[in-house]
C-alpha cells in the first residue's frame, strides 16, 4: 500500500477549491492596488457658485473590472466626530444627510473609470477635505480605493458686467444688458434687480439665465445719475452688484443732425446781411457825392 512521500501533501477537493479562490482573491487585491487616480489637489470656488471636482480612475488593461458593478462614495472629513460625512454616492442603498441632498451630486461612473463630484450653490461650510471611496459590488466589497481633495469656498467678490453705450442720446430708447457668466446651469433660480433714477421704478426679474436686460428712454436730467444691476441668490443671504454712471447727450440725435443745417442758414443770413449793408453804404456814399 503506497503512501505519500515526505514532500507531498494531500488536500481534499474542497480544500483545493478554497486554496485556489484564496490565490485568486490575493491576486485581485494586488491588481486593485495598482489603480491610479488623476485629480486636482485643491478646487477653489466662489460662494454660491458651483464646484466641479474632476476625478478619473486609471486601471491596468490586463485587469478590467467593468464586468462587476461599482459603487462610488464621496465623504467629507470630520475633525471632531467619529464618522466622516457621506455627501454623494451612486449606491441606491446609501443616503446622504438631509442638508446636503440636492446640492452634492456624484456625476461620475466608476464603471467608466471616472468619479466626478459636483457641488451646486456652495456655502462657506462646504470648505474642507473630501475623499472618494470605491467598492466593486457585493462579491468583493472589501476592495477599495481612496483619494483626497480640498474644496475651498471663497467670498463672492465677482461683480456683474453691464454693457452700456459710451453715450446715450436724449429721447432715444436704449436697451442695457447685465450678465454674470459665473453662474452654473445647475443653480436654482436667482434674481436680477435694476435700480436708478432713469427707470420708472425698481425692476426685479427672476431668471434661470445668467443674463438680464432692461430698456428705458434717457432724458437730459438723467445725465450723471447712477444705474445699478444687482444679483441676489434667494437660497443665501448673498448678493453682488455693479453701478455705472449714465452719460446722456443734451441733444437728441435729431437735434444733433439739424445743427449743420442751422449753421448753414445762419451763415447765409449773415452773408446776406453783410451784402445788404455793403450795398446800403455804397449807395449812401454815391448819393452824398452827387
Amino acid at each position: 500500500m503506497g503512501g505519500t512521500g515526505p514532500s507531498e501533501i494531500w488536500f481534499s477537493p474542497v480544500t483545493r477549491v478554497l486554496l485556489l479562490l484564496g490565490l485568486l482573491w490575493e491576486e485581485s487585491l494586488c491588481q486593485i492596488s495598482r489603480y491610479e487616480t488623476k485629480r486636482q489637489p485643491m478646487v477653489t470656488v466662489l460662494e454660491g457658485m458651483c464646484a466641479w471636482v474632476p476625478c478619473n480612475i486609471s486601471s491596468p488593461m490586463e485587469y478590467n473590472f467593468k464586468v462587476f458593478p461599482k459603487y462610488g462614495y464621496w465623504f467629507k472629513k470630520r475633525t471632531y466626530e467619529k464618522y466622516d460625512k457621506l455627501v454623494a454616492t451612486n449606491d441606491p442603498d446609501r443616503e446622504v444627510e438631509i442638508e446636503d441632498q440636492g446640492r452634492f451630486h456624484f456625476v461620475g461612473n466608476p464603471g467608466m473609470d471616472n468619479c466626478f463630484l459636483s457641488i451646486t450653490e456652495t456655502q462657506k461650510a462646504d470648505s474642507g477635505q473630501y475623499y472618494f471611496w470605491m467598492e466593486r459590488g457585493e462579491q468583493v466589497n472589501q476592495t477599495y480605493m481612496k483619494l483626497l481633495v480640498y474644496v475651498n469656498v471663497t467670498d463672492l467678490t465677482q461683480k456683474p458686467d453691464i454693457y452700456i453705450p459710451e453715450k446715450l442720446e436724449s429721447g432715444k430708447a436704449v436697451t442695457l444688458n447685465c450678465s454674470f457668466p459665473w453662474v452654473c446651469e445647475e443653480s436654482k433660480t436667482f434674481r436680477f434687480s435694476w435700480m436708478g433714477a432713469a427707470l420708472p421704478s425698481q425692476q426685479k426679474v427672476l431668471s434661470s439665465s445668467p443674463y438680464s436686460e432692461i430698456s428705458f428712454i434717457p432724458e437730459p436730467q438723467h445725465h450723471g445719475t447712477n444705474l445699478t444691476c444687482q444679483l441676489t441668490f434667494p437660497g443665501h443671504q448673498l448678493s453682488t452688484e455693479r453701478t455705472v454712471q449714465l452719460s446722456v447727450s443734451l441733444f437728441s440725435a435729431q437735434e444733433n443732425s439739424s445743427w449743420p443745417l442751422m449753421f448753414t442758414l445762419l451763415r447765409g443770413a449773415l452773408m446776406g446781411a453783410g451784402f445788404a449793408l455793403t450795398y446800403g453804404l455804397t449807395w449812401l456814399y454815391y448819393t452824398r457825392r452827387s
